[in-house]
C-alpha cells in the first residue's frame, strides 16, 4: 500500500500535470479534480506507437544476428520497421476512433515510419563510432540506453517515465523523444528535462546533459545540466503542489490562449469553459458543498 501523501500534497505530480497547470489551471482541475476524460489523438496514439517501437527494437535479442557490421545494420533496420508496423496495428481501434480518412491516416503512418527510420540512422551512427575499437554486437550494448524507467521522489512527490538514459564515456545522457513538428527545445520541454535531471540526481548523481531527439526532424538538441536547471525544478514542483490543495473550481482560474481553440480542433475541456456544457450532477454538488 502507498504511503499517505503528507499534509498539503494531494498526489504525486509529473512533468505533463506540472506543465499542464502551468498552461492552464482550469483545465488542469478538469483533468486530476474533475476526472473528466480526454478525447482521443492522433499526436498521442502515434507517439505510444512509436515509443513501443522503439522499445521492442531495443528488447531484440542479438544473439542469432549476423555478426559482420553491414549484415547486423541491415536485419537491424528490418527489426525496427517490423516492430513498428506490429505496434502500429496494435493501436488499430484507437486509430479507427480518430475523425480521420484513411488518406490521412496513411499520411500520419507514412510519416510515423521515416521518424523511426530517422532514429534508426540517428542511433547506427553512435555504434559505428564504437566500432571501432569493439565488435559491432558489443558496441550495440555499449551503446544502448536504459529506457522507459520511472522515477520518483519521495521528498518532492513527483514521478516521472525517462525514454532513454546513455552512458557513454563516463557523461549521462537523459533523452527524451519527441514526433513534434517543430524541433525546438520549448520551455515546457525544459522544464520536463529538468525535472528528470532533479529525478536522476536524487537516486544516483547529477546528469552531465539533458535533451531531445526529435524524431520527425531526426535532430537531437541538448543542454548541459546547472545547479540553477535543477533548483528551478524544484521550484516550479512546489509551487503546482501549493497550488493545487483545493477541490474548489474557482481556485483554478481560466487561462485563455491560442491553445484553447485552433483551426483544426479545440482544447478537450473547451465546451466546459465557453461552451455552456454542464458539469456531471456529481460535480456540482460537489461544488455546491464548497461554497
Amino acid at each position: 500500500m502507498a504511503s499517505p501523501l503528507p499534509k498539503g500534497v494531494t498526489r504525486v505530480q509529473s512533468p505533463s500535470s506540472i506543465n499542464l497547470y502551468k498552461q492552464c489551471p482550469r483545465k488542469y482541475w478538469y483533468r486530476y479534480w474533475a476526472r473528466l476524460p480526454s478525447k482521443p489523438s492522433i499526436h498521442l496514439a502515434r507517439g505510444k506507437a512509436v515509443h513501443d517501437a522503439l522499445d521492442k527494437f531495443f528488447d531484440t535479442d542479438i544473439t542469432n544476428v549476423p555478426d559482420t557490421t553491414e549484415e547486423f545494420f541491415m536485419t537491424m533496420k528490418v527489426v525496427l520497421l517490423e516492430a513498428f508496423k506490429r505496434s502500429w496495428a496494435a493501436y488499430a481501434q484507437e486509430f479507427a476512433s480518430l475523425p480521420l480518412s484513411e488518406e490521412e491516416l496513411t499520411g500520419y503512418y507514412d510519416e510515423s515510419l521515416r521518424m523511426v527510420g530517422n532514429y534508426f540512422d540517428y542511433f547506427t551512427d553512435k555504434i559505428k563510432y564504437f566500432t571501432r575499437l569493439l565488435p559491432v554486437k558489443e558496441a550495440w550494448e555499449a551503446v544502448k540506453p536504459g529506457r522507459e524507467i520511472e522515477f520518483k521522489s519521495d521528498v518532492h512527490y513527483v514521478r516521472g517515465f525517462i525514454d532513454a538514459i546513455h552512458d557513454e564515456a563516463g557523461k549521462t545522457l537523459i533523452l527524451d523523444y519527441k514526433t513534434s513538428r517543430r524541433a525546438e527545445i520549448s520551455p515546457e520541454y525544459k522544464l520536463q528535462l529538468s525535472i528528470y535531471a532533479m529525478l536522476y540526481q536524487e537516486r544516483f548523481r547529477t546528469p552531465d546533459m539533458v535533451g531531445i531527439y526529435f524524431l520527425k526532424d531526426g535532430v537531437e538538441r541538448l543542454l548541459d545540466v546547472t545547479p540553477d536547471m535543477i533548483e528551478r525544478a524544484k521550484r516550479e514542483v512546489r509551487e503546482v503542489h501549493v497550488n493545487t490543495c483545493s477541490k474548489d473550481m474557482k481556485d483554478y482560474p481560466k487561462k485563455p490562449s491560442p491553445l484553447c481553440k485552433w483551426s483544426t480542433g479545440q482544447c478537450d475541456f473547451y465546451e466546459e469553459c465557453f461552451g455552456g456544457k454542464p458539469l456531471p450532477q456529481h460535480l456540482r454538488e460537489q461544488q455546491e458543498t464548497l461554497r
